[in-house]
């Protein structure tokens, strides 16, 4: 217990720190935001923002490196035309730690995500379309890996409908990869689907959650590191990439704390020299504000 309660505080300390506006591995999330966060009930600009910080421990290792993780996001509508449209700006920062050092806590990965696009209501939900940029690095040498980048165009829609005591959330979305970069030449990433739904049921000044999610991954294989879309696709490969999530969430006045039992397959940790898609099993403690 001394060990987790060591790794754990240091781990908050990060997040508290000025550089840990830190981005997620997450091919595939879950649990669903709420599809019209971000809209005002007024236009004009830097209308409405959307955050989240969570800490994670893995109890059941995909890999000898994962044992913690921190993370924050931040959205922003960077400007709002009308009641129905609005223009986005977001970043997610990730942090990755083993305790294989005298403190329990050695900092191995760092996951940014950045997107900027344009959200507009369509019928039930809100339909998106924009450019993003997802990248990992080493943190600090710890332990040998590889520069991960993808990059281009998403287009997307989420809804959320009540039914009775229930609220379904929906996601579903493609992206395509303009510019990709790896080490591992047999595993670079060209396109990712995905989907995901979600269950919510209130009681009180709780919600109970179920969210369920599957992506699928397109890579291939290159001569160089870096494949632009212009580039052969060769090798092609394809690799599923589920996701579930299961919890509380807590609502308060100012913001929500959630507690989730989260499983994820990713397609690439960055970790070793080759690309290898692993399952991660984690306990998830947030806020959403």
């Amino acid at each position: 217990m001394r060990v987790a309660a060591r790794g754990l505080v240091a781990l908050l300390a990060l997040l508290a720190a000025p550089r840990a506006a830190s981005a997620s591995q997450d091919d595939v999330q879950v649990p669903i935001g709420a599809p019209d966060a971000l809209f005002g009930e007024v236009e004009g600009w830097l209308t409405e923002t959307d955050g989240q910080a969570d800490v994670g421990i893995y109890p059941v290792r995909g890999d000898e490196y994962h044992r913690w993780h921190g993370r924050v996001r931040g959205d922003m509508a960077i400007a709002q035309p009308t009641r129905d449209s609005l223009v986005r700006l977001g970043l997610s920062v990730q942090t990755v730690a083993d305790d294989r050092n005298e403190i329990s806590f050695r900092l191995v990965r760092l996951y940014y995500d950045a997107f900027t696009g344009y959200e507009r209501r369509l019928g039930p939900g809100v339909g998106y379309a924009g450019y993003r940029h997802r990248c990992s690095h080493g943190a600090d040498s710890a332990v040998g890996g590889r520069v991960l980048i993808r990059s281009g165009p998403e287009l997307g829609y989420r809804f959320e409908r009540p039914m009775g005591a229930w609220l379904l959330r929906a996601h579903g979305f493609a992206m395509g990869s303009v510019i990709s970069q790896n080490d591992d030449l047999s595993a670079l990433p060209r396109a990712l689907f995905g989907g995901a739904g979600e269950l919510r049921l209130r009681a009180g000044w709780a919600s109970w959650v179920l969210g369920v999610g599957f992506g699928a991954a397109i890579v291939s294989r290159w001569e160089d590191w870096t494949v632009t879309i212009a580039d052969a696709w060769r090798g092609l490969k394809f690799e599923p990439l589920p996701t579930a999530a299961a919890g509380v969430v807590m609502h308060g006045e100012r913001a929500d704390f959630r507690i989730l039992a989260h499983y994820q397959r990713i397609l690439d940790s960055g970790v070793g020299a080759t690309s290898r898609p692993q399952g991660l099993v984690a306990v998830q403690l947030g806020f959403v504000y």
